[in-house]
């Protein structure tokens, strides 16, 4: 029946008889065989990776066969492209979106270029942690296992090589709205220790003014390699809300609300200090709150944040609800 799959091909080099899984690069066009659509976090199959605008390019049939001949001599793969155990268990997480943890926002259909290097995925069982090399058509992806939540971080600072937090204490947090006068030039005002600027933003959010002086005058005053700044990104779809569009070749898969939970952070690593946007559910919002614009919008909100240690999955998945005391409660048609 899968005789076709055995055809050798000259330009495919089988992967060795007792490859360890987590030691095998794959493509995004041997995932996407297996998986027989994309991964549900884009990371590995997305536009830059893959001919997806373009579906006379789009040849599964073929990339199966292709990934048979490379992937079944070392049993990652049976004769009919079906993964085995320890893969199928690394791909479990990529197959729908729960917990997603990265250094960059997936590209935008016409993007050349992904910037992202790692991505964590996690579903409530497993998480397996994907790092890529190489650039659009000819990148290639390692998945090892990421073991339970607490080993997160440990995964992603030892592999995906994520700068190492210098700790500030005692840790604290002050949150913010963005869209407040008060923060207008705020990023701005931090990276040249603008001392007006900082006492309307601490006067007005309730901050420390000569702890955030301070650390802004640190940062002001350092070197270029210690002020560089680091970014990270949370999407938490455990308990949200995702809806799946069909296109001629593939699944969207595309959160949509519910109790879902989206964090982008800015981060110091030098100086223990970060800038974080949330987005979480307020009372009321519609159950796709976060395919809505305005509702999106209503459910921004942002923390400056001394860290006390450097676990930044911890940062990123403490999930802290929307400081309701900052601002007016929300109603439909009524920016608060």
């Amino acid at each position: 029946m899968f005789g076709f799959f055995k055809r050798r091909d000259e330009g495919v080099t089988p992967v060795a008889p007792g490859t360890p899984v987590d030691m095998v690069s794959f493509t995004s066009r041997e995932v996407f065989a297996i998986l027989g659509d994309v991964d549900a976090c884009y990371f590995i199959c997305n536009t830059t990776t893959m001919e997806l605008l373009r579906p006379a390019l789009v040849c599964p049939d073929e990339w199966r066969r292709r990934a048979v001949e490379r992937l079944a001599p070392a049993g990652i793969v049976d004769d009919a492209c079906n993964p085995c155990p320890e893969l199928e268990r690394l791909l479990e997480p990529l197959r729908e979106r729960g917990v997603e943890i990265t250094d960059g926002v997936v590209p935008r259909p016409r993007d050349r270029r992904d910037k992202r290097s790692f991505c964590l995925a996690a579903t409530r069982g497993r998480a397996t942690l994907v790092r890529s090399t190489g650039a659009g058509r000819n990148r290639t992806f390692l998945l090892s296992d990421a073991g339970p939540r607490e080993q997160w971080w440990p995964a992603i600072a030892s592999s995906a090589h994520v700068p190492s937090v210098t700790p500030a204490l005692p840790p604290d947090r002050v949150y913010f709205l963005d869209s407040d006068p008060a923060c207008e030039n705020f990023s701005e005002a931090l990276m040249k220790a603008d001392a007006d600027c900082l006492r309307a933003f601490a006067e007005r959010w309730g901050a420390d003014y000569g702890r955030l002086v301070g650390m802004s005058s640190r940062i002001a005053a350092a070197k270029t390699g210690q002020k560089e700044t680091s970014y990270l990104y949370l999407l938490d779809a455990t308990d949200g809300e995702v809806d799946y569009v069909r296109s001629k070749n593939f699944t969207m898969h595309k959160p949509i609300g519910g109790n879902l939970y989206a964090a982008e952070m800015a981060f110091f690593p030098f100086f223990g200090f970060a800038v974080t946007g949330w987005r979480s559910r307020r009372q009321g919002m519609s159950p796709d709150w976060f395919s809505n614009d305005d509702e999106r919008r209503a459910a921004t909100f942002g923390s400056i944040d001394w860290l006390g240690d450097g676990d930044l999955v911890a940062h990123l998945m403490s999930n802290p609800p929307f400081p309701e005391h900052l601002t007016t409660p929300w109603r439909p048609g009524v920016e608060g």
